[in-house]
């Protein structure tokens, strides 16, 4: 099975509205179930780390692990990389 890691502002969370993107709960937790390792990742800090999985945990959104601040590098190089528009396309 893949590693999938999804970023949780923009693409989990809208902090605009406050909301769980639509589409998500029902695509994060397919991939879950059919076995893959699904990792969140945020740039928020550590101290975020309960917020973010409260929200996770309140939606029933499922996943393995979450990481709490993106590595600093200047450049990323990735050739697995998807754009995220939104969930139905993926």
């Amino acid at each position: 099975m893949s590693r999938i890691a999804v970023d949780f502002d923009g693409v989990i969370f809208d902090k605009k509205t406050g909301k769980i993107i639509d589409g998500c709960v029902e695509k994060m937790n397919e991939w879950f179930s059919d076995g893959h390792e699904v990792t969140i990742f945020t740039n928020r800090p550590d101290y975020d780390y309960s917020t973010v999985k409260g929200l996770l945990d309140a939606h029933d959104i499922h996943y393995d692990r979450i990481i709490c601040g993106k590595p600093s590098y200047d450049l990323f190089i990735d050739d697995h990389a998807t754009k995220f528009n939104n969930w139905d396309e993926l």
